[in-house]
């Protein structure tokens, strides 16, 4: 059986949506090697604070990809339970 190209696109609309659904409903954040959390961008660069009440919660890989690649020290992906 073949599949049209706009069924193929408006299923593949429904993957995505579920994949964006459940990473809402699972955040993360990020620490770097200084026990400091990001805090969001500060002119165009990540920005992290030593402040846990300014953390910025994530919801996928590529977000975390992209800090990594702007930002000089290591950081980690941590869970909200063990972030408090």
């Amino acid at each position: 059986m073949r599949i049209t190209k706009q069924q193929w696109l408006d299923s593949r609309e429904k993957e995505v949506d579920t994949q964006i659904a459940y990473e809402r409903k699972h955040p993360f954040y990020v620490m770097n090697e200084y026990a400091q959390v990001f805090a969001g961008l500060r002119g165009g660069y990540p920005h992290f604070s030593d402040n846990i009440n300014e953390a910025k919660s994530i919801y996928n890989n590529a977000q975390l990809r992209n800090i990594q690649k702007g930002h000089l020290y290591k950081i980690e992906r941590i869970e909200l339970q063990d972030l408090l």
